[in-house]
């Protein structure tokens, strides 16, 4: 089983992961939004900056508008993983990406039923986004993209 432990410590935006003393695996230690954000899924940027104007351009809305949404699925987010005190890390082909940041799923049981990427694209917060050759979950997460859109469950209300 490819995965690691991590506990919540206060960090910036109050989420950064680190290592605990059950790490099972070797050494991933990143800030958790950027863990799920090259593996499966992409939310709207919560601060103006770079990314955020190119998709306020992509989708023809005002960055103002996306730092909103942006908020929201954070706010989302911190709610799925409220109370939570460890998170297990599965990674996929690649383990970092090419600035070095750990790419991988998370799940927030150890039986692995839970994973916060899935969870976030299936409220509709965030959109599938996969990076081959890291595409071990791309079909899961494209059904799950679906449904949110038909049934317009979180952020797709709003787009």
């Amino acid at each position: 089983d490819n995965h690691s432990i991590f506990r919540f410590v206060a960090g910036r935006d109050d989420m950064l992961l680190h290592k605990n003393a059950y790490i099972e695996s070797d050494g991933i230690d990143t800030q958790w939004l950027q863990v799920l954000k090259e593996c499966g899924v992409d939310t709207p940027e919560s601060r103006k900056n770079k990314k955020a104007k190119k998709d306020a351009a992509r989708s023809k809305k005002d960055v103002d508008t996306i730092t909103a949404l942006g908020k929201e699925s954070t706010a989302h987010t911190k709610k799925l993983l409220k109370n939570k005190k460890e998170v297990y890390i599965e990674t996929d082909v690649q383990e970092k990406d090419k600035y070095g940041r750990t790419l991988g799923y998370v799940y927030l049981d150890k039986d692995k039923k839970e994973m916060l990427n899935e969870m976030i694209i299936a409220d509709g917060y965030g959109a599938v986004m996969t990076v081959p050759p890291n595409v071990k979950y791309e079909k899961k997460f494209l059904k799950s993209q679906k449904k949110a859109r038909k049934k317009k469950k979180g952020l797709w209300d709003k787009y």
